[in-house]
């Protein structure tokens, strides 16, 4: 649920878009949707340091590490993530 806000150029502007203040919103939906959060921890930079650079977007390859770090599946039509060997949800 990060990820929206790596995207703008400063944390006061990431958030103007959304229905309410994101230490609400967030936390909110998370459960209204059961998504589970998933910290970024030490293991999935030392998973990411091994991935190949097929991809260079960081937030995209964070996300990768993780999914093979966890055992997810990722929804994605980016080819670049769908470089990586990582389950994708058909779309």
């Amino acid at each position: 649920m990060w990820r929206p806000f790596g995207k703008r150029s400063s944390s006061l502007e990431s958030v103007n878009y959304l229905p309410a203040p994101p230490q609400d919103y967030l936390p909110r939906q998370r459960e209204r949707h059961q998504i589970a959060s998933l910290p970024i921890n030490e293991a999935t930079f030392i998973d990411l340091a091994k991935l190949p650079l097929l991809h260079r977007d960081p937030f995209d390859r964070i996300l990768i590490a993780q999914a093979l770090q966890h055992d997810l599946t990722l929804a994605t039509v980016d080819d670049g993530v769908r470089a990586y060997p990582v389950k994708l949800l058909a779309i």
